[in-house]
């Protein structure tokens, strides 16, 4: 999406996935939304989410169509690299990055197996 510059949409990837044929109208299509939330640390499971992507998420209650907007959360897992010196095969050690997918927002939110937070700014 933000290809040529941010375009402040409440997602970073839209994937259009076809449904199949239907009738001679041509291929319906499925899309989905992903918003993708990075961290440098391996354990910080808190990130901000915008009044846009929160009012995006808000919609997939009203049945407005967004219950297919996902986050992937990003572990780059940087604060728990190891010390420069190489493996056993004489290649750096490095840890891999972890995604934890959160699909279906709006649903994880209804099931409790996400919340949301609220931070005070003073």
């Amino acid at each position: 999406v933000n290809r040529s510059g941010e375009t402040k949409a409440p997602y970073d990837i839209k994937v259009e996935t076809p449904l199949g044929a239907e009738g001679g109208s041509g291929t319906r299509w499925r899309t989905t939304f992903i918003e993708v939330k990075t961290t440098a640390y391996h354990n910080k499971n808190v990130f901000e989410v915008s009044p846009a992507e929160y009012d995006f998420i808000r919609s997939g209650f009203r049945g407005g169509g967004s219950s297919n907007f996902h986050i992937y959360r990003v572990y780059a897992n940087l604060d728990v690299m190891p010390p420069e010196a190489p493996s056993a095969t004489g290649r750096s050690r490095l840890i891999r990055p972890r995604i934890v997918m959160i699909e279906d927002v709006a649903r994880a939110l209804e099931a409790k197996s996400a919340k949301l937070c609220l931070a005070v700014m003073r």
